[in-house]
This record gives C-alpha cells, sequence and structure tokens, in this order.
C-alpha cells in the first residue's frame, strides 16, 4: 500500500512541496508491503541445485561468466553468494533437498568406481569395498569442501581436508549401515517367505549348492563355463575340503564323489594323451614305435625302387667324370677300403679299379653309373669317418671333390641324383626320430633350437621329431610318472610343458594346454579328496554340511567383523539350514560331480519368482548403499564448515 498526502492542506499548514515528498519516501519506505518484500528474498532454486552438481563451484562459475561481460568478479560473487545465504536461511528445508537433489546423478556416476551395483558380500570383497566407498567419499568431501570454502587457498585447503576427513569416515560408515541392515532384516524376511512358499527340501540342496558355490569364489556363469568345457565343481581347487567332507562321510554322497574322483583323472589323461597322438604321430595307432618301424620299411622299399629304376636307364660314363675320380683317390686313398665293401655288398664284387701304395689309379673293367655310385658313396663315407674322428681339416678339403663327382653323376644320369635326394629325405626323417626320442633329456632351449632348423628343412622331419617326442612320453606314461605328467604338460615352467608349447601345432596349442590342465587338475583333486586320513579342515567342513554359513564368514567373525557377525548371527537364529538327510546329501553329490552344464546351472539359480525378486533388491540395495554415503558428504561437510566456522 503507497501512503499519498493531501499536499493542499498540507501547503496550508505551512509545509513545503519538498518536505511533503520526503514524508511520503519515508513513510512508504517502511509500510508493511515493502516491509514484506524487503524480509521475503527470491528464491535461487536454480543456483541451489547447480551447487549440489557441482560441489559448489557453480557460484564461482557464474561470477567468472559475469566478469566476461564486464562486472567485476568479485562483487559478482559475493552478491552470488549473498542470495544464496539468504536463500538459504528463509528456506533452509527447500533449499537443502534441491541441492541434495541435484546431487544424486553426480554421487550415483560415482558410485560405480566402487564397483557400481555388485551384490558381494563375502569378507574378501567387503574390505577392499569399503576401502573404494571411503575413497570415494573422501574426493566427494574434499571437493565439496574445497568448492564452500570462502576466501584464499589456504581456506580452500582447509576446507577440503574437512570435507575429505568428513567423506572417508561417512561413506563407508553409511554403507555398512545400509548393508547391515539389509543382511539383517530384509533377506532373512525374504528367505523366511521363500520357505514358506516353496519346497523346503529342494531349497535346503540349493542353498547348500549356493553356499559351495560361493566358495570356489567364482560366480555361477564361470562355472557353468568350466563345466562345457569338461572340469566339474567337485575339482574346483578352492572346495576340496567340503568335497572331501562329502567323500567322508559315508553312504551314496560318499560313493558318488568316490567313483567319479576314481574314474576321472585316468580318463582325462588317457584323452590328453590319446588327442596329443593325433596330432603328433598323425594317427590312432597308440604305439608309435612300430607305426614308426613300419613307415620306415615303406621308406626303404620306396626308395629301393626309385635307385633301381635309376641304375637301370644307366648313364653316360665320361672322361671327365673318370678324371674326378682319380683326383678324388689320390687325395683320400682311404676311402677305396669302404669302396671295396659296398661293391661287394652290393654287386658282390671288387670296385672297378684299383689303388697301389702310390696312389696310382688304374681301371680295371668299363665302370656303370651304379658303379660311379658306389664309389662316390665310399668317398662320403670316409669324409663324415674323418669329421667324426677329429679330422675336420681334412674332411673340409676333400668335401668338394665328392660334390664335382656327385654333380657329374647327376648330370649324366638325373634319376640317381632323384633317387640320392630321397635316401637324404629319409635319413634325416629316421634321425629326426631319435633325436625326438632324446628331446626330454635336453633343455627346452636346444628343442627349440632343433625344432625350428627342422622346420626350416622338410616337413617329413618336422613330423618325424614329434612322433618320435610322443614316443618318449608314451613311454614316461607308462612308468610311475604318469599322475604328475599332465601337470608338467600345462605347466609353463616345468620342462615338458615347456617342450610341448614348442613342438605342437601352434593353432592347437591352448586347446591340447586346456586340455592338460583339467586333467591336472582332476589328478590333483582325487589325491586331496580321495587320499589320507581325515583332517580338521574335513572334519570342520563336514560340521558346515547344510549350513549357509562360508568359511570366510567364520574367518570374519573371529577377526572381529561386525558386519559378517551380525549376517552369521542372523543365520543361526533362524535356522534357515539344518543338516541335510542322506537323501539331500547324495542330489548336492551328484550336482558335485556332474558334467552336464544345464544340471549344474539350474541348481545355481534360482528362478523363482522370489528369487528373482530378492536379486533385484539385493542389486538396488546395494546401490543405493554404495550411494548414500555420497549423497550424505555433501551436506555433512557443509554442516561441519559452518558449524566450525561460525
Amino acid at each position: 500500500m503507497v501512503t499519498k498526502i493531501d499536499r493542499e492542506k498540507a501547503k496550508s499548514a505551512g509545509y513545503t512541496d519538498e518536505q511533503i515528498d520526503e514524508y511520503e519516501n519515508l513513510a512508504n519506505q517502511f509500510s508493511p508491503t515493502v516491509m514484506a518484500k524487503q524480509q521475503e528474498p527470491e528464491t535461487q532454486k536454480l543456483r541451489s541445485a547447480l551447487q549440489g552438481t557441482t560441489f559448489k563451484f557453480a557460484d564461482e562459475a557464474e561470477a567468472y561468466l559475469r566478469s566476461v561481460g564486464g562486472e567485476n568478479y568479485d562483487t559478482a560473487l559475493k552478491d552470488i553468494r549473498a542470495k544464496l545465504r539468504d536463500y538459504e536461511k528463509s528456506r533452509p528445508v527447500e533449499s537443502g533437498l534441491i541441492e541434495a537433489g541435484a546431487s544424486i546423478p553426480v554421487s550415483v556416476a560415482m558410485s560405480y568406481l566402487t564397483g557400481g551395483g555388485s551384490t558381494a558380500a563375502t569378507s574378501q570383497s567387503l574390505f577392499p569395498t569399503l576401502a573404494k566407498v571411503a575413497g570415494v567419499g573422501a574426493v566427494q568431501g574434499a571437493l565439496t569442501g574445497a568448492g564452500g570454502a570462502e576466501g584464499d587457498g589456504y581456506s580452500r585447503l582447509v576446507g577440503g581436508t574437512v570435507g575429505a576427513g568428513t567423506g572417508a569416515f561417512l561413506a563407508p560408515t553409511t554403507y555398512l549401515g545400509m548393508k547391515g541392515l539389509g543382511n539383517v532384516v530384509l533377506d532373512p524376511m525374504i528367505d523366511f517367505t521363500r520357505r514358506k512358499l516353496g519346497d523346503r527340501g529342494a531349497k535346503i540342496v540349493e542353498t547348500e549348492v549356493q553356499r559351495i558355490q560361493q566358495q570356489t569364489g567364482l560366480e555361477p556363469d564361470e562355472i557353468v563355463s568350466k563345466i562345457a568345457s569338461g572340469e566339474i565343481l567337485a575339482e574346483n581347487p578352492n572346495i576340496l575340503g567340503i568335497v572331501r567332507a562329502y567323500a567322508s562321510g559315508g553312504g551314496d554322497a560318499s560313493r558318488t564323489i568316490r567313483d567319479a574322483l576314481t574314474r576321472r583323472p585316468t580318463e582325462l589323461r588317457n584323452k590328453t594323451v590319446e588327442q596329443i597322438s593325433n596330432e603328433l604321430s598323425g594317427g590312432a595307432e597308440p604305439n608309435v614305435l612300430k607305426k614308426f618301424s613300419q613307415s620306415e620299411i615303406e621308406r626303404t622299399k620306396a626308395r629301393n625302387a626309385l635307385y633301381t629304376k635309376a641304375y637301370d636307364e644307366g648313364g653316360v660314363i665320361t672322361e671327365e667324370m673318370l678324371n674326378s675320380l682319380t683326383d678324388a683317390m689320390q687325395r683320400s686313398p682311404t676311402s677305396y677300403e669302404l669302396i671295396a665293401k659296398l661293391s661287394q655288398a652290393q654287386l658282390k664284387t671288387k670296385p672297378f679299379f684299383t689303388i697301389d701304395a702310390a696312389g696310382e689309379v688304374t681301371f680295371i673293367r668299363p665302370p656303370t653309373i651304379r658303379d660311379m655310385e658306389i664309389a662316390r658313396r665310399g668317398l662320403k663315407a670316409d669324409i663324415n669317418r674323418k669329421y667324426q674322428s677329429g679330422e675336420g681339416d681334412i674332411a673340409k678339403e676333400l668335401q668338394p671333390f665328392e660334390e664335382t663327382l656327385r654333380g657329374l653323376i647327376d648330370k649324366s644320369a638325373p634319376a640317381v641324383g632323384k633317387a640320392r635326394t630321397q635316401a637324404a629325405s629319409d635319413k634325416l626323417t629316421t634321425n629326426s626320430f631319435d633325436a625326438g626320442k632324446k628331446a626330454f633329456a635336453k633343455s627346452p632351449d636346444q628343442v627349440q633350437v632343433e625344432f625350428e632348423e627342422l622346420v626350416s628343412k622338410n616337413p617329413e622331419a618336422v613330423s618325424a621329431y614329434r612322433a618320435g617326442i610322443m614316443a618318449q612320453l608314451r613311454n614316461k606314461m607308462s612308468m610311475g610318472g604318469r599322475t604328475s605328467m599332465m601337470a608338467n604338460l600345462e605347466s609353463i615352467e616345468a620342462k615338458e610343458g615347456q617342450i610341448l608349447r614348442i613342438i605342437y601345432p601352434q593353432d592347437k596349442v591352448d586347446d591340447i594346454l586346456k586340455l592338460a590342465k583339467v586333467a591336472s587338475q582332476s589328478q590333483k583333486a582325487s589325491n586331496k579328496v580321495l587320499a589320507g586320513s581325515d583332517t580338521a579342515e574335513t572334519l570342520m567342513e563336514s560340521k558346515k554340511i547344510g549350513m549357509d554359513i562360508s568359511p570366510q564368514e567364520v574367518a570374519s567373525v573371529f577377526s572381529g567383523d561386525a558386519f559378517t557377525t551380525l549376517r552369521v548371527a542372523s543365520k543361526f537364529v533362524q535356522k534357515n539350514a539344518p543338516n541335510l538327510s542322506p537323501e539331500q546329501k547324495q542330489q548336492v553329490a551328484r550336482i558335485l560331480v556332474s558334467e552336464d552344464p544345464a544340471l549344474v546351472s539350474n541348481a545355481l539359480r534360482d528362478q523363482s519368482g522370489m528369487a528373482i525378486l530378492q536379486q533385484r533388491l539385493q542389486t538396488i540395495g546395494n546401490r543405493l548403499a554404495r550411494t548414500s554415503g555420497g549423497l550424505l558428504t555433501s551436506p555433512a561437510t557443509t554442516g561441519l564448515q559452518n558449524y566450525l566456522t561460525r
């Protein structure tokens, strides 16, 4: 309401216009309408929301933008902060809710840094999660504290430090409180409902299987994938104590476990060896030595046929060829002895020439191509003998003369050269097989050098080398070390494993290593579960069969973990998991040794409506638990700063 004065009466009373105007202004300034407007500051909803999404740095950002337009930065910042303070004082609830609500997307986004919506609740995952939650809370608090501080850099440092401490304490505390509430109240309520509405017997078995699954440290999908690749749940190294408890408990469950763990190691070992044999020795014949010997006979027949054909075709004996032989004999007279023996063995006659003490060569009959090839072989044998006896320098001097004679023979009779090439290849194959049989006595580095050299020479030699290794591997498998051989083959540190990785076809080596690993794991499980007497671990696991309480939870309780203690206490109070009957133990045992991925998958996953609801509620609850700390950090930091600076 605006005050108006009757100017005529005022003037008649002696007041001037200036006095009348001054009075009207003063009256209007203190009128109820104006006073109400002055007491009610304008709302700052947008600014409050931006403060929440930017850790209280929005006021400075706005001041900077206004300074770009020409306004003084400090003046603009004071104006913005004054309006925000007035709004917070006049409407504290509204401003607080707007700022907190605007910070929700930021808190949710930062919760992904702590593991998102994972519902893992074991003690192994709890402490790393708490550390992440505390770290993220400290970052949020530090940013909020620094952004909310007014003043110089020191003030911001103090504010950031206060905020970091607040967030580091409040975030994990809130997370534990939310998780504890869900585990102690919500989960037991849903479990109780599921048991009342569902099949109690089936649920007990399912609970036990899921307890065992948690002990593996694997998700259900990972377990199903491993079973599809040939493993069974009972051979998981993390639950062998549980499996041993079942195996030592007697009854059908014990027989089921023992039968599987007795049968599988041998089956998997044989399967692995058979697969290696198919790749290394190229066939189903298990006796590699027998197979190679048969192939040697076939190669010899084929080689002899080539030589016979070549000798029948014959060739022209040139003067140059005879001169080359004479020159070689005069330089290597000791080779005549070997030539004479070869001629006698093949032709039942003496050589076609003689050589006297002075080195004079005399031809006593016209030679054939076969005679010339026998002479060349004798010369070559003498050169090899000199290499082996330590006369390598002499052998090197004679080598060019043997090569010259060989070239002249091949030129005159190409079929002989072809037969000789095949003979050299056959010899390399035989030597490679022999070298392969000795591979495990060599270092992996030496095997690699040998193998790479054969790869560059001849595919048949590579196959022979692999077959030789397979022959030796079969020999080892027939001895006492067969139970440890799979572990050696799959290990990258063992000699056998390194050699297998070198010589096995590289496009298939991963598959055979996986198979060897499954076989090795099966043998280790069999040794652990079936051998020896009951241990303290076995007795402890026997007592826990049918109880939905994991060893990690027990360990956490004894270490003073309050969060886990509450969860374990709730399970005891509700008696949700009594001991299993013999029939129920047998059902669990069948799942433990099952090779059917679908069967195990169904046991690991409860697809009922209540179970799905529980899983979703757990996911939502875990998300809220991870986010709530961040949401509370901002107002708590602001409140603490206000308290410390008032």
